[in-house]
Order: structure tokens, then C-alpha cells, then sequence
């Protein structure tokens, strides 16, 4: 229905409902000029008002939408956030090696944001960006304990550990169908399995260099 049907209706409406007093001395006919005039601005006033009670709905219902994705919280952070997962195994082109319970050698991501990686000898620590596909490390810190005599596993612990191949770098975080976490960075494939929670806070390193 246009503005004129609605206004015609409305002026139907008025006449029907409030009509010429019957001792009238009027001699202007039940459609004087002034009568719709008035319905119009009565119309005028209606439309308008309707036209506030649909912005008025429209605001409400983008109140009530979905709105701006919310940052991360403890209740949908990542599966790995607040754990510490034990470095099963590495995997680089072509290779496959297996880490033996006796060394320890993990990665933890307490719920403070906080990234440590343990390896066989130094520890690196920094912060994480979550992203689509895992995360990003940045302003990593490591100790300087030397490694030299290291024997070959160890050594390979470090190498995938080192503080130059994570930082800034893009990891890839999955979680395989018997929870085992496997992180992705650089050359490098490595399987975790889950030990426990995390404190909020993680350990500082000693002796640190920055990047």
C-alpha cells in the first residue's frame, strides 16, 4: 500500500468515526479542504511513527546478533592451551625419531599466554599469537647453557628447540585421533603426548638473549 491509498483509508476512517455534528452551521460539504489536510499531518505523524518503531526494531535485532567474534577465553582456547605435552617424537624430511622416556623434553602453554620449550638442555620462553591454524611465537628468550658433547639425540632436541626456529615463525597445531598433539615449524614435525595441567605462571630462564 503507497501514501496515498494509506492517507485515503485513514481519511475514510476519520470521517466514519467522527462525522459532522448534525446542528452544524457549516455550509462547507463533510469534505472540506481542511479535513484532509489534518488526516494528512495525522498520516504524516503515523507513518512516521512507524517508520521509529522499525528503526527501533532494526537496532534491536542487531543488538541481539552475533556482533563482533569475542577474543579467546579459558572456556574456547586452543585444546593444547594449559597443558604440558612430552616431545614423543621428531620428524624432519625423510626421518623419523623417537624420544625415549628417559629424556624430557616438552612443551607447556600455561593460560596466561606464556610459550616454554624444554629441550634435553636449554629452555626457550616467550609468548604465543593464536591463529587459524596454531599459533605464533614472539619475544622468545632462551638459556645459554652450552651444548657441546651433546650426543646425537640430544642435539636433535636442541636443533628443533632453538629459539631462531620458532620465533616469528607460523606453527601448525593438530591434534591426531588418539590426542596426541603434533606441532609443525620449519623443517620440523614433532608428536607430543598430553602429561598434565599447567601453572599460569611458567619458570624464567636464567641466562636469556633476545631476540
Amino acid at each position: 500500500m503507497n501514501t496515498e491509498d494509506l492517507e485515503h483509508n485513514v481519511v475514510r476512517a476519520l470521517h466514519e468515526l467522527y462525522p459532522e455534528p448534525l446542528d452544524s452551521t457549516l455550509t462547507v460539504p463533510r469534505t472540506q479542504p481542511w479535513r484532509p489536510v489534518r488526516a494528512a499531518a495525522i498520516v504524516g505523524a503515523i507513518v512516521a511513527l512507524a517508520a521509529v518503531g522499525v528503526t527501533a526494531g532494526l537496532l534491536e535485532t542487531a543488538s541481539s546478533g552475533p556482533g563482533p567474534t569475542p577474543g579467546r577465553t579459558a572456556t574456547n582456547s586452543p585444546f593444547y592451551v594449559g597443558y604440558t605435552w612430552r616431545l614423543t617424537s621428531i620428524m624432519t624430511p625423510g626421518r623419523t625419531t623417537a624420544i625415549p622416556d628417559t629424556i624430557r623434553a616438552d612443551v607447556a602453554f600455561p593460560p596466561s599466554g606464556l610459550l616454554v620449550l624444554r629441550g634435553a638442555i636449554n629452555t626457550v620462553s616467550g609468548r604465543y599469537q593464536i591463529t587459524q591454524s596454531g599459533f605464533v611465537p614472539h619475544n622468545l628468550a632462551t638459556t645459554l647453557a652450552p651444548t657441546s658433547g651433546a650426543d646425537a639425540l640430544e642435539k636433535l632436541i636442541e636443533d628443533a628447540f632453538a629459539m631462531d626456529v620458532w620465533e616469528g615463525s607460523e606453527v601448525r597445531a593438530v591434534i591426531s585421533t588418539d590426542n596426541t598433539l603434533i606441532l609443525s615449524v620449519g623443517v620440523y614435525s614433532m608428536s607430543f603426548e598430553r602429561l598434565a595441567t599447567t601453572p599460569s605462571i611458567a619458570p624464567t630462564p636464567a641466562a636469556t638473549t633476545r631476540s
